[in-house]
This record gives structure tokens, C-alpha cells and sequence, in this order.
């Protein structure tokens, strides 16, 4: 539990510390938390593209699983 809270508080410290330089330079929250905004969802976009291959590779690896578990319990769900 110790090492979760830990890595929470990273990352909201480090969110902070980011929305707080932009603040300063943009001089407004508004402007600030907007900018962070745009670079959160470019950066959560190209994680997006990336990873599709392996979304779809996932997806796969669950519908074999499913059709696997229902040959082996003949479609029976109380097997």
C-alpha cells in the first residue's frame, strides 16, 4: 500500500510543480491549466497510436480465451 500512496504523490507533486511553472509564465491559472490540457491529451494521443497494435493483439488473446473456456465447458456455464 505504501509504494502506491508513494507514486500518487509523485505524480500529483510533479502535476503541481507543472501547472505551477505554466502559471508563471502564462501569468493566469485559466491559460495555464489549458496548456497543460493540450500537452496531456497530444502526449495521450500518440500513447493511443502506439500501443494500437497491442490493443488489438489483446483483444485476441481475450476472445481465444473466451472461445477456449467454452469448448472446454461445452457452453455448460455450471462446468
Amino acid at each position: 500500500m505504501r509504494p502506491l500512496v508513494t507514486i500518487l504523490a509523485v505524480a500529483c507533486l510533479a502535476f503541481l510543480v507543472v501547472v505551477g511553472f505554466y502559471w508563471m509564465r502564462n501569468g493566469s491559472l485559466e491559460s495555464a491549466g489549458a496548456e497543460v490540457g493540450r500537452k496531456v491529451d497530444t502526449a495521450v494521443e500518440k500513447v493511443d497510436k502506439t500501443t494500437k497494435p497491442l490493443q488489438k493483439e489483446v483483444g485476441k488473446l481475450g476472445e481465444a480465451t473466451k472461445e477456449t473456456v467454452h469448448k472446454a465447458t461445452d457452453g455448460n456455464d455450471r462446468t
